[in-house]
């Protein structure tokens, strides 16, 4: 089993099962399949940074992991936000971090 433990900057540690497995779409590798997560979960489309109606959801989020037991889940990049998919002795599996 995955976990999907995130850090924000108001200092939140949030842990969301994700499943035996999961995906990364990564927004400048899978831009195609990343939009079609990115609106189904903010219900609205994905518009490049420089659009007049992109707002932080658009601007910030890098990927998006789904996982068979958490569905959609945002990653968004940010000084303070870290982001780890964690195994099921509790530890780090993969750091996704956006560097």
């Amino acid at each position: 089993m995955f976990s999907l433990r995130t850090f924000n900057a108001k200092g939140i540690e949030t842990n969301q099962i994700l499943g035996k497995s999961y995906t990364i779409l990564y927004r400048h590798g899978n831009y195609e399949p990343f939009c079609n997560a990115f609106r189904e979960f903010f219900e609205k489309p994905h518009v490049a940074d420089l659009d007049e109606t992109s707002d932080a959801d658009t601007k910030n989020c890098y990927a998006m992991v789904v996982g068979i037991d958490l569905g959609y889940r945002p990653l968004f990049k940010g000084e303070n936000n870290q982001s780890y998919i964690m195994s099921s002795d509790g530890k780090t599996y993969c750091n996704v971090t956006q560097k």
